[in-house]
């Protein structure tokens, strides 16, 4: 952390811890490093930022007054940081979108021939990421727009594209329990049917996966992972050839060629796991991406429609 951030965290903390050594534990750093900064701050400006004297420690008049010009200073940096960024990126034409798994795969080629027309000028990066990372990305900026989970964060805004997310249990015909569930099942009480049976995982960071484990965990069901693979796709693909079950997309059914007589798709109640196709960006991002967003959120809709 640097001596600035730090300074401006150990000014904030002195407005609800009693003590410096409060501070120091409070921040994970050491009291002799706090008081260090602190004296050399105050003989920097000349002045007295904690009255360190006395229990509580209190703040001073110049303390505030730094923190509150700290503060706009930072604010101020971002402010530059972000105009410079609008402006690389107008100059440049680029903007990055993020895929959910395995949104990437289904829906890019379809959404980039939207987006070539209409926004000819522009470059686009693709990537595929898990929802974590891809808020994280957002957050730091690093991408523009993340289409897949909707997010629920005060500085990102998720437009909801569609409620028929809902995921599915992939149940193999070499599954026992291929017999014993079919659409009538009702699973938000019987969840328990999937005790100690074998299931195909995804890897990563992936918001998804641990979805699916909270779930059952809620439950008190315990299952068995088999592997673990790097999107549904491909753990799509593995369940069918074996005989472990994986919770799946059903945009994954309507655009790949599966052998639909060797498994069953049940789908997950909505009470255990309600899900939702979202596209999100930061809420004060630039008005490029606002547009390019409402071609995407179209055109995803025109796929579902279909």
């Amino acid at each position: 952390m640097k001596k600035r951030e730090t300074l401006i965290n150990v000014l904030m903390s002195a407005k609800s811890c009693k003590t410096i050594t409060e501070i120091a534990q409070q921040l994970y750093v050491s009291q002799p490093y706090i008081t260090k900064l602190l004296r050399e701050y105050e003989n920097k400006y000349n002045v007295k930022l904690i009255n360190r004297e006395q229990t509580p420690i209190k703040l001073t008049t110049a303390g505030n007054t730094l923190l509150e010009s700290l503060n706009a200073v930072i604010n101020d940096e971002n402010k530059l940081k972000e105009n410079m960024r609008l402006l690389s990126q107008k100059e440049l034409g680029t903007v990055s979108v993020t895929f959910n798994q395995p949104y990437a795969t289904i829906l890019s080629g379809k959404i980039f021939r939207m987006l070539d027309l209409k926004f000819p000028n522009v470059f686009f990066n693709f990537y595929e990421d898990t929802t974590d990372i891809a808020q994280q990305k957002l957050l730091n900026r690093e991408t523009d727009i993340f289409v897949g989970s909707m997010l629920d964060n005060n500085y990102i805004s998720s437009y909801k594209v569609t409620n028929v997310e809902r995921p599915y249990f992939l149940i193999p015909k070499s599954n026992e329990l291929y017999f014993k569930i079919d659409e009538n099942t009702d699973l938000s009480e019987n969840l328990s049917l999937f005790e100690n049976h074998d299931f195909i995982g995804l890897n990563g960071q992936s918001y998804f996966q641990e979805r699916v484990n909270n779930m059952f965990k809620e439950k008190g069901v315990n299952i068995n992972f088999k592997a673990n693979m790097p999107n549904t796709i491909s753990a799509s693909f593995v369940a069918i050839n074996s005989s472990a079950i994986a919770i799946t997309l059903p945009l994954i059914f309507s655009n790949l060629k599966l052998p639909f007589s060797q498994f069953k798709l049940v789908p997950v109640p909505e009470s255990l796991f309600p899900a939702y196709l979202g596209i999100s960006i930061l809420k004060n991002t630039n008005k490029l991406t606002r547009e390019i967003v409402e071609t995407l959120v179209v055109a995803a809709l025109n796929h579902y429609k279909k």
